[in-house]
């Protein structure tokens, strides 16, 4: 294994610019939702000609999914590449870490586990670096929180149950017109989960890119300034 950190910058950059994509498309998607539920009663209340005739918001809304479902699953390979790095600089600098290398990135596109995992690793990359800090005379009081992966994995799990209720309402409950506002309203609070989900990814990869900086700096025998860690804690 090789002694230095790889730099992981780039992948950073290019993970970070790409959630902030889904970001906007998730507000944007929030926006129209809420729109679509303003009219909801009224389109309902359609004939079947008026009816087609206002499906231009519905085929808008479609193509807005379709397009954030593409932003994910880009995500969800550069997140990949993103954790088997920073793991592997996590790697040389512990002997024991909880998983090999290669699970940080594999474990993204196995389900149900890569929650549990993705996790896992993120919380094992912070205390593996807070105990180098450590050991290079960082206070306590200086270390990495853990709030924001907290907040991430959370409100991921809850925006996966929603989407769960939303997915299966129809076959469970078999709803009419009227009911359909039930799953609906929870399809806008799933929005709104998962766009608080992304604003806690965002701040931890952020955050983290910043530890892996300073990780480099003393990897390299410089000095650093500790206390620019506190500006930004996980």
């Amino acid at each position: 294994m090789d002694s230095f950190l790889k730099d992981n910058s780039k992948r950073s950059r290019k993970l970070l610019n790409t959630l902030k994509a889904e970001l906007a498309f998730l507000i944007l998607g929030l926006i129209m939702s809420l729109v679509l539920q303003l009219n909801f009663v009224e389109i309902m209340g359609l004939d079947e000609e008026t009816f087609t005739s206002s499906k231009s918001k519905i085929n808008i809304f479609s193509i807005l999914k379709i397009i954030n479902l593409s932003i994910s699953v880009a995500i969800l390979i550069l997140s990949a590449l993103w954790f088997k790095r920073a793991y592997h600089n996590s790697h040389i600098l512990s002997e024991k870490p909880k998983y090999s290398i290669s699970m940080a990135g594999i474990c993204w596109f196995i389900p149900i586990i890569n929650f549990i995992i993705s996790f896992q690793i993120a919380i094992d990359m912070i205390n593996i670096a807070n105990d180098h800090f450590i050991k290079n005379g960082v206070n306590e009081k200086d270390l990495i929180k853990k709030n924001s992966v907290y907040y991430w994995i959370t409100t991921k799990i809850l925006s996966k149950a929603l989407t769960f209720i939303v997915t299966f309402y129809p076959f469970l409950l078999m709803p009419s017109d009227e009911t359909m506002m039930g799953p609906f309203n929870i399809y806008i609070i799933n929005s709104i989960i998962n766009i608080i989900s992304v604003f806690c990814f965002i701040h931890y990869i952020k955050t983290y890119s910043k530890v892996e900086s300073r990780l480099n700096e003393l990897d390299n025998g410089n000095n650093i300034n500790y206390l620019s860690l506190t500006v930004d804690r996980i």
